[in-house]
């Protein structure tokens, strides 16, 4: 589960209670453990166990754990064994575009560390567009609500505000270009709404003790998403509050804090 296919493999007469050499899949979520007959990976499966038709579980030792100082040198705080896909862009109009990425599977989602923004202690307060920017009105049309629980929007959102913003990114969608910026070679960008309800989930996790010695430098404060409402008015954008932990929209001219996250 997770890694990549395996065909079926096939025992013949004299190969009960003998050996066989399984394949070995990979996966980005960690080390082949071996195995198992059950989802839950707790009994082993040998050639000795094998009845007529079998079915088998992959067990993977994950590369990260929640917490954990991820490659981009920031925090794990969202892990999927059987991995998540990453929204695809393409610009309509330019096709070399060098924002243009294929869509992706991804295992792990990384917040940027505490002091991303120029070394400073707290992350910025931000428009996600001013009032004259091309991505005030209209609304940035693809970056609406997904179904609930959707992870892996937040890059696709953040290209596309780019591009309706114009050449000015860093003026006509502050939050989106911050994000982009930061490192641009390990792609960072602005969460989708609920890209960052795990983030706050991780950080209220951590506040009350569950990772001992680990401070995210998350404000309690309302963050930006790169998600807008879904219905209403184009000049407003989701939010997240992270003490409340609920989501709320308010006008892409109002300065919220902002904190980048990369899926890989």
């Amino acid at each position: 589960m997770g890694g990549t296919p395996v065909a079926p493999v096939k025992l013949y007469g004299g190969s009960k209670g003998g050996w066989v050499n399984f394949p070995e899949p990979t996966s980005g979520y960690g080390t082949f453990a071996g195995w198992y007959l059950d989802e839950d990976r707790d009994k082993p499966f040998t050639v000795f166990t094998y009845e007529d038709e079998v079915k088998l579980y992959a067990k993977w030792d994950a590369y990260y754990e929640i917490g954990d100082t991820g490659p981009g040198d920031g925090i794990i705080f969202y892990r999927k064994e059987l991995g998540f896909p990453i929204e695809g862009y393409t610009h309509p109009d330019i096709p070399d575009y060098s924002g243009n990425f294929l869509e992706y599977k991804a295992y792990y989602l990384e917040a940027a560390p505490a002091g991303w923004w120029n070394d400073g202690a707290n992350d910025p307060s931000l428009r996600w567009a001013p009032a004259e920017s091309d991505a005030y009105i209209p609304a940035v049309e693809g970056a609406r609500d997904s179904p609930t629980g959707t992870i892996g929007t937040g890059r696709k959102n953040t290209a596309l505000i780019l591009v309706q913003a114009g050449s000015d990114t860093a003026v006509n969608a502050p939050a989106a270009n911050a994000c982009n910026t930061y490192d641009s070679a390990n792609n960072w960008f602005l969460p989708s709404m609920f890209e960052l309800q795990e983030l706050s989930l991780f950080h209220i996790a951590a506040k009350n003790g569950s990772y001992p010695g680990l401070t995210t430098g998350l404000a309690d404060h309302d963050y930006w998403t790169s998600t807008q409402r879904s219905i209403g008015s184009d000049q407003v954008a989701m939010n997240h509050h992270f003490t409340t932990d609920i989501s709320d929209y308010t006008t892409k001219s109002s300065f919220l804090r902002v904190r980048p996250i990369r899926a890989f």
